[in-house]
């Protein structure tokens, strides 16, 4: 991959485009747990993220998860017990990284301080790293949990360039969620859309420097 010279550090997002999020395996949790509630799950916690973040309150990642799979639950009449809600974290910290991953983290790891910038709770990625033996790969693990707000705000990404001592031109944050590469963009960091469902992007006023379909993909 052909990254621009002023780039000084990679930074990646963490579910969804270092971590599968498909290979969670919800079964795990409950049988009564379908594909229709598994949708449902995964929207509200972006969608209650993007609430609390915008009333200045805040529940951390671990929380909203249980909240979110409470609702997506109850809207198609299941009860979960408080047993299968605590599984919720354990199906969390065996998630799978993607197939592509640990090359690419193994070939810029010589070029590049590699640092994750992620939305969960601390441990939770701490867990999937080392499950997946990715964790010597990152110089730093950033978390929205340090400044009680989630991603796009902007004291998120502002924990990188605290942390880094950089410019934001100097990041190239990558990302598989357009929503995060939007934000990230927005506050001044270069960017790289991993578009693993080959999606169009946005129509706003901001457009990716670069992307990709995965990371053995070159970039366009």
């Amino acid at each position: 991959m052909k990254i621009d010279s002023t780039v000084k550090a990679l930074v990646f997002d963490a579910y969804g485009t270092l971590f599968d999020v498909a290979s969670i395996s919800v079964g795990n949790i409950s049988n009564q747990i379908t594909k229709e509630v598994e949708v449902v799950w995964r929207t509200n916690q972006l969608n209650y993220s993007w609430l609390y973040t915008i009333m200045e309150k805040y529940q951390p990642f671990s929380e909203i998860t249980k909240d979110a799979l409470v609702y997506a639950s109850k809207k198609f009449g299941i009860e979960l017990s408080a047993s299968e809600l605590e599984k919720v974290l354990t199906v969390y910290n065996q998630i799978e990284a993607y197939e592509d991953v640990s090359a690419m983290l193994h070939q810029y790891k010589k070029l590049y301080r590699l640092n994750i910038l992620t939305n969960a709770d601390p441990l939770l990625i701490e867990n999937a790293l080392k499950y997946n033996e990715l964790t010597h790969y990152f110089h730093t693990v950033y978390s929205a949990n340090e400044v009680r707000k989630f991603k796009p705000n902007a004291s998120v990404y502002n924990l990188v360039l605290e942390g880094l001592g950089l410019s934001a031109r100097e990041v190239l944050f990558f990302s598989s969620n357009a929503w995060d590469i939007f934000g990230a963009g927005t506050f001044g960091f270069q960017t790289c859309w991993v578009n693993r469902q080959q999606q169009p992007f946005y129509e706003v006023p901001y457009q990716p420097n670069y992307i990709i379909q995965s990371f053995t993909a070159q970039i366009d």
